[in-house]
């Protein structure tokens, strides 16, 4: 029985990638901003097709309740494989020994 030979664009893709690693940042889109400093950016949201209920729920799953952490998220970025990062603020010595409490 033949091997499908669907893999050889993709090996070749990828030694491309490796011998150039600027080729990959030329493929691959950039992250796309959904919130920016506590506002919900609605025209990044409606670009990739999504709404402030999908939005509300994948930060539910990230332990973040929309409602009330908006005005304390930094970013929320949509990365180009569909995963999500959440950069929140930092706020006074609340926020530090947060952090401090994290790294240890």
């Amino acid at each position: 029985m033949a091997q499908p030979q669907c893999s050889l664009p993709i090996i070749h893709f990828a030694s491309l990638v490796y011998r150039f690693p600027s080729f990959e940042r030329l493929i691959q889109s950039a992250p796309t901003i959904l919130v920016e400093n506590g506002k919900i950016l609605e025209a990044n949201l409606k670009r990739e097709l999504l709404t402030v209920e999908d939005l509300r729920h994948v930060l539910r799953k990230n332990q973040v309740d929309l409602d009330e952490e908006l005005p304390f998220l930094r970013k929320v970025l949509l990365e180009a494989d569909g995963a999500i990062t959440i950069v929140r603020r930092l706020h006074g010595a609340r926020g530090l020994r947060e952090l401090r409490k994290a790294r240890s």
